[in-house]
């Protein structure tokens, strides 16, 4: 940022740092709440191997620890060796099979950990040095009788979450006994000091000689030193019940108070000796009582009326989790296509209805599928699907009000074809302008249809990875995306001024609003605005050279396509009407067909890309360019990331597909 100071930086870029380490990549989805079988892979995911059997065990140590917490708030600890023996918890409906009212849970109350046992329990073995060292070694050596108590690798469970902090970690369960029996002959071996360090003590009470229990307290002292008990009715009890006992030896507010020895390594900083203005005393609680809910003596309860408030709401419908759609779509009128997931049943009635008044001709039947379709990926969260149906009733004239339930043909010109492309696959050829009714002739319905194409080639996924987000790019400085997305964005921006513009004229896949302006805005969005990047300048030098999206300028451009490439709907010669672009027909093309050559020449073997790049500087030779001009390479390579090269540094530009997206700035390509 321009204005923010070298401090200033580095906490941005440590916070950045820190949460993009912290941040898992995202794990895939085994349960899918909500898809029929989702309770079954629950189960065989988070508890492997557990059958019916075990489930019920699960559920009912779920339910003891229920009555535990509840009986730790109102009665006390009912059990201090008590503890969950699974990671996760079952599901609500397993937890009310469990519950039996005439059979409460029967705890042993046992006795609590002492310090250095607890900490032996909770502490990873980075910490260990927190122990003393007999004990230290029981966490860090590998001979060690309870080693495995402390893993050094182990499984993190994402479970639905995002950063590393929110996983379950899935560590082994401390066997008490083990522990107990580990630590037995190691105890002897303490300290003195660590022997007190590890016992169990009285809480202490201190108290300002402003407060007023304090100088009864101080009465307490004697001689002779006598316990002061505290009621409700105590006076200056200040709203404190128990019991204070005087601790031997102690200074009273006004005597003299002396540290303990300073072991520390900052001796400035050690206490000295000092007059003390407190008083302090052990404190135990007073005996526990029996808790009985109950309405408290003189209450008059309120008379029970109804109001707007209490009226009943309307049930909200059952919402899935992310992840596959439903085994079968809503049908509209007597059935429907299946939504997205599955096959359709007997459908569903959505309730919506065609707006009063609305005569415009239409397959209705068509429109109410294509929003039972919508409906059904909205219930799986599938909202990227739901958009592109909504789209495709747009595309189609068809508009749709949600708050109403109503829809309506707002262009009848559209509405007379079809709503919307059938679902499923569709095939680069459905897009070629030859095929007549077939192929939507409007930029909305066109984009739709090529964004549904590369959603069944590439996946769900591919458009919300960090190479579409300019903040996750912007702050992907290490790492994956850094090395590869990141690198590419900086290429383009900095160097080879390879900004994706719509054409302005004809069909476009590509909003017409990505202008060169706002894609060098979104350049500077990413790498700051002090970046050295391109500039509407160089770009128009360098289509003033090669001709870039005007016909002036004599052009030198070698295209290249691959066949599997979901891009070469934009720019192959077969699907595509070259002749409303300004490339020449008599330039350089080609189209590679093999399978699995995708985009930028993925997966092409060896002997085809070399093949390719004869056919390169075949063409580069007839343009009169033998190489790289004397000293060119040492001239780009001092350049390095300190700015685009002029356009005298190239002689000619290769692209890849996507051409059809061109009309403003192009690749830069060194002849070398």
């Amino acid at each position: 940022m321009a204005n923010e100071s070298a401090a200033e930086r580095f906490k941005r870029e440590l916070s950045e740092l820190i949460k993009e380490k912290n941040t898992a990549p995202e794990q895939e989805d085994e349960v899918r709440l909500g898809v029929p079988g989702w309770k079954d892979r629950y189960y065989d995911a988070k508890f492997p191997g557990v059958d019916d059997a075990g489930r019920r065990e699960v559920a009912a140590a779920y339910v003891e620890g229920l009555q535990w917490v509840m009986r730790y708030y109102y009665d006390g600890c009912a059990s201090w060796k008590w503890f969950y023996p699974y990671h996760y918890a079952p599901f609500a409906a397993d937890l009310a099979a469990a519950i039996d009212p005439g059979q409460p849970a029967d705890f042993e109350l046992a006795r609590p950990f002492r310090p250095f046992e607890q900490l032996m329990g909770v502490l990873p073995p980075r910490s260990a040095h927190a122990l003393p060292e007999p004990l230290a070694q029981l966490m860090t050596d590998p001979g060690s009788e309870i080693a495995d108590f402390y893993p050094e690798d182990f499984a993190l469970d994402l479970n639905g979450k995002k950063f590393l902090w929110q996983a379950v970690v899935l560590l082994p369960f401390i066997d008490e006994a083990r522990l107990v029996d580990a630590m037995g002959e190691r105890l002897r071996k303490l300290s003195e000091d660590e022997r007190r360090r590890n016992s169990v003590g009285e809480p202490v009470l201190f108290l300002s000689d402003a407060h007023p229990l304090c100088a009864p307290l101080v009465a307490s002292y004697g001689p002779p030193p006598a316990p002061l008990v505290l009621t409700s009715c105590t006076e200056h009890s200040a709203s404190v019940a128990g019991t204070l006992t005087p601790l031997p030896g102690a200074p009273l507010p006004g005597g003299l108070c002396e540290p303990p020895p300073f072991c520390g390594i900052e001796v400035a900083k050690a206490l000295r000796p000092f007059t003390t203005s407190a008083a302090g005393a052990t404190f135990t609680l007073p005996p526990p009582a029996k808790h009985v809910p109950q309405l408290l003596p003189g209450l008059v309860p309120p008379s029970p009326l109804l109001g707007a408030c209490d009226a009943p709401c309307e049930s909200k419908r059952y919402v899935r989790a992310r992840g596959r759609g439903p085994p079968g779509g809503y049908g509209g009128k007597g059935g429907g296509k299946g939504g997205f997931g599955g096959h359709g049943g007997g459908g569903r009635d959505l309730g919506y209805r065609r707006l009063e008044g609305d005569r415009a001709p239409v397959d209705e039947q068509a429109v109410l599928d294509a929003i039972a379709r919508r409906a059904a990926a909205r219930q799986a969260r599938e909202f990227q699907a739901a958009d592109q149906i909504r789209a495709q009733l747009l595309a189609g004239g068809v508009e749709v009000d949600d708050r109403t339930k109503t829809w309506c043909v707002r262009d009848a010109r559209l509405a007379a074809g079809p709503v919307s492309p059938p679902p499923g696959y569709y095939s680069p050829s459905s897009a070629s302008p030859s095929a007549a009714g077939e192929a939507p002739h409007d930029d909305l319905a066109l984009a739709a249809l090529f964004a549904n194409y590369t959603r069944h080639a590439w996946g769900d996924k591919y458009f919300s990875s960090c190479f579409y987000n300019s903040s996750c790019m912007a702050t992907a400085t290490e790492g994956p995306v850094a090395q590869s997305a990141r690198s590419w964005y900086w290429m383009k921006c900095a160097h080879l001024g390879y900004l994706q513009t719509a054409p302005q004229q004809g069909l476009s896949t590509r909003p017409r609003q990505l202008t060169a302006a706002r894609l060098i805005e979104q350049c500077a969005y990413i790498f700051g605005a002090g970046a050295p990047l391109v500039t509407p300048a160089t770009v128009e030098q360098f289509n003033a050279k090669f001709g870039g999206g005007s016909l002036a300028g004599e052009s030198r451009i070698f295209e290249v396509d691959y066949s599997d490439d979901p891009w070469k709907m934009a720019s192959s010669a077969e699907l595509v009407r070259r002749d409303v672009w300004p490339l020449s027909l008599d330039q350089p093309f080609m189209l590679l067909t093999c399978d699995g050559c995708g985009h930028c020449g993925a997966g092409v073997p060896e002997d085809k890309e070399a093949a390719i790049a004869a056919q390169m500087v075949s063409a580069l030779a007839g343009w009169g360019i033998a190489g790289p001009k004397e000293g060119r390479a040492a001239t780009l390579q001092e350049q390095g990331a300190g700015g685009a090269p002029p356009a005298e540094a190239y002689d000619a530009v290769v692209v890849g597909a996507g051409y059809a997206g061109l009309a403003g700035a192009h690749a830069l390509v060194s002849a070398g």
